[in-house]
């Protein structure tokens, strides 16, 4: 009888935990086609175009999300107060992409070695030795959890989930950086949102006031779709790429659907349009 309770208990939680996969469809049964538009919900709404926030909440609502560690202040009153808590990120992110990074893109189980590697490049002794510094990505760039570039993923054929990643940089994103690689080839920042490291090749370095006068510039344009693209001249034939929504670039002229703004921190200097 024993026997007979075991295969029973086993048969009964093989089918409670079985994995039942539902094929993939554009319209689910049982849901109306209009409830995958978002006018359907904006016309619900009493008063879509209410103000939600006005400017002194949403100066209230970023202090609060900027105290409790949410997101980065870059005013230069704060940068020292980051700096400080900074370093326990870089600790923590380290031991989580350790414990998660366990095999590389072929497949093959990660040898300690590298993290023996990757640790010693944290230079973590001469952390603090540097003042902040502002720079920023020269072109869309990654934000690593550790000084690493290559992807590294929990489970063999699952490369797609990078454990190592962090974000990504959008060209011309502020950024302040408060250390460096002992290898000399990764910066450690912060941006408004997240911080990480960030391939050295990949950002200009500007002093202060130059670094402010792009950042708060008087005429600017931000972007509003989720990527926009960019180009070198305003008939849109020489693409240089894209960024994401919410990022903001000094504005110089308006030209049909395009907007022209300038990278005076690049080498050389040169101008992107954004399309409108």
């Amino acid at each position: 009888m024993n026997k007979l309770y075991v295969v029973l208990a086993m048969l009964l939680s093989s089918s409670i935990f079985a994995q039942n996969h539902v094929p993939h469809i554009e319209n689910p049964p049982l849901v109306p086609i209009d409830y995958r538009q978002a006018g359907f919900w904006i016309g619900r709404h009493p008063a879509p175009d209410s103000l939600i926030m006005d400017s002194s909440r949403i100066a209230r609502f970023n202090a609060r999300a900027i105290q409790k560690g949410l997101c980065f202040s870059q005013h230069p009153d704060s940068l020292a107060i980051l700096a400080d808590r900074l370093k326990p990120v870089i600790q923590s992110n380290f031991q989580y992409a350790k414990e998660k990074g366990r095999f590389d893109a072929d497949g093959k189980a990660v040898s300690p070695t590298l993290w023996t590697g990757i640790e010693a490049r944290l230079n973590l002794k001469a952390y603090g030795s540097l003042s902040p510094r502002f720079a920023f990505p020269i072109r869309f760039t990654n934000q690593r959890l550790v000084p690493h570039a290559e992807a590294l993923s929990s489970t063999t054929g699952n490369i797609e989930l990078d454990y190592l990643q962090n974000s990504g940089a959008d060209l011309g994103e502020p950024t302040v950086i408060y250390h460096e690689s002992a290898d000399g080839k990764w910066l450690f920042g912060a941006n408004h949102a997240s911080a990480g490291w960030y391939l050295k090749q990949d950002m200009v370095i500007l002093d202060y006031a130059d670094w402010l006068a792009f950042k708060e510039s008087t005429d600017f344009v931000v972007t509003t779709s989720d990527k926009s693209d960019l180009y070198l001249d305003d008939s849109g034939t020489r693409y240089h790429g894209f960024i994401r929504m919410g990022n903001r670039f000094p504005l110089i002229e308006q030209s049909g659907n395009f907007f022209q703004s300038s990278l005076a921190f690049c080498e050389p200097c040169f101008c992107l349009y954004l399309k409108g």
